[in-house]
């Protein structure tokens, strides 16, 4: 399995109301760097499967399409 389909993988399990921080994310999927779980979400093109939006930085802010948010 690709570490694309691991980390879609991984958020999709991410339940309503809760977020998990790009670190975590590259923690659990193996990966080195949560840039490359960041560069893998930016490239996410189905939202309704994947909600990339439940993954925050480390200070819980959320980029969404290149636009700051506190959620």
């Amino acid at each position: 399995m690709a570490f694309k389909e691991i980390v879609y993988k991984i958020i999709s399990q991410v339940p309503r109301g809760k977020v998990l921080t790009y670190g975590q994310v590259a923690i659990i999927s193996g990966l080195k760097s949560p840039r490359v779980v960041g560069n893998i979400l930016h490239n996410n093109t189905d939202t309704e499967k994947i909600p990339c939006h439940r993954v925050v930085n480390s200070k819980k802010l959320c980029f969404w399409r290149g636009k700051r948010s506190n959620r």
